[in-house]
């Protein structure tokens, strides 16, 4: 250390510093390696010290790693503040464990620790996660009840998961409250509202939506676009959505991989395969490189439109690029082929992707399956049956 070098000695607060500093830049093994030598040099830790410690280690998923820290904490008979509450609470919360983080909170009021905003948001992005909507709504009366004004933070959180389970009147109620309480609804909201709309059809309150962000002088982001394109072609509003996408184009908003294969994948679905390689071939063009999603799209696409060599060629131009097949492709390839009649190359396939360690599932074995048996072949069907319930898990269905 530098300042060893120096002849410097440092203290607890310097310790507390770095090791906070590197928790926060998710250097995690650093901030251990100081926290050793702090503790080597015979300096005792501070609440601030294990704070840091502890909500790192949960940001990483090392809960019993956060628990031990606890527990060293307070075998230093240290008190516990409302700071590691905070990162106790809000780590357990985001680890899915509500039932625990309950229980350190009542620990907390015994203790008279008052909470505190962003504990009380903690606990609510818990419960939506948790899809225990009810109960972040019961959490939010309670931070009223104690004089916590909420925040945009705190009610964005509470819309988005309101927006999850479609009760758009609550989410009406909230908006005016902040309208009422001169809190600004920013891009993330209006998304976040635009995306929800669209999930469940209503396409043309998501659309008002995107009008009124734009009265209001709040410019439409990468992430507000992608909800549009995505939702759009889903509802079969296509050229709507390339409208929105030649909109994006001529805005200040640098396209990305996302956006372009947000639109392939779209044209796709609705048969629009011809309008979806002019977009795939547009990103190359401006620096992009087609990822896996993107080439799955148009494979899918082509095989479907029985263009067999166009898919193919795909898939080769795919293994060329570096770019990775996943499960859906070689689903694709070999949904494809089977359709085809070109079973040698499907089973191929079929082997290439066990190969890779990709485990085909029961769609990819019904494929071959269905085939073997319309062609008369059932030996090779049965045997594929006996090897598909060798490696893949059906779930049984129950009557």
């Amino acid at each position: 250390m530098e300042m060893k070098e120096k002849s410097i000695k440092p203290n607890v607060v310097t310790y507390s510093t770095f090791i906070d500093a590197f928790c926060k830049e998710g250097m995690l093994e650093n901030a251990i390696k100081f926290f050793i030598d702090m503790r080597r040099v015979g300096l005792t830790p501070n609440d601030f010290t294990y704070s840091s410690l502890i909500d790192a280690n949960f940001k990483v998923g090392k809960i019993d790693d956060a628990l031990k820290f606890v527990k060293e904490m307070l075998g230093e008979a240290m008190k516990l503040n409302i700071v590691t509450y905070t990162a106790l609470v809000d780590g357990l919360c985001e680890c899915g464990k509500i039932k625990e983080a309950e229980e350190v909170f009542k620990t907390m009021l015994k203790d008279g620790v008052v909470p505190n905003e962003k504990m009380y948001t903690s606990f609510m992005h818990g419960y939506i996660k948790a899809k225990q909507v009810d109960e972040a709504m019961m959490i939010f009366e309670k931070m009223k009840e104690s004089k916590i004004e909420p925040d945009f933070i705190l009610y964005g959180t509470l819309i988005w998961g309101l927006c999850n389970v479609g009760r758009f009147e609550e989410v009406n109620v909230l908006l005016g409250e902040m309208k009422d309480c001169n809190i600004e609804i920013n891009e993330i909201i209006y998304t976040t509202l635009i995306d929800s709309y669209l999930k469940v059809g209503k396409e043309s309150d998501a659309r008002k939506l995107l009008e009124e962000m734009c009265e209001r002088g709040l410019d439409p982001t990468i992430v507000t676009y992608c909800s549009l394109i995505n939702g759009l072609c889903r509802l079969r509003f296509v050229d709507e959505a390339i409208g929105y996408f030649n909109r994006m184009k001529g805005s200040s908003l640098r396209l990305n991989v996302v956006v372009y294969t947000s639109l392939v994948h779209g044209l796709c679905k609705n048969d629009r395969v011809e309008d979806a390689e002019k977009v795939f071939i547009e990103m190359p063009e401006i620096g992009l490189v087609p990822d896996t999603i993107a080439y799955t799209s148009l494979i899918d696409g082509n095989m479907k439109h029985g263009k067999i060599e166009e898919a193919l060629d795909l898939a080769k131009r795919m293994n060329e690029t570096g770019v990775s097949f996943d499960l859906y492709t070689y689903t694709c390839l070999i949904s494809g082929l089977s359709k085809l009649d070109q079973l040698r190359e499907a089973r191929d396939l079929l082997y290439e992707m066990i190969g890779k360690g990709i485990e085909p599932d029961e769609v990819v074995y019904g494929c071959l399956i269905r085939k073997y048996h319309e062609i008369g072949e059932g030996d090779e069907a049965d045997a594929l049956m006996n090897e598909m319930m060798e490696r893949v898990r059906v779930p049984l269905k129950t009557s």
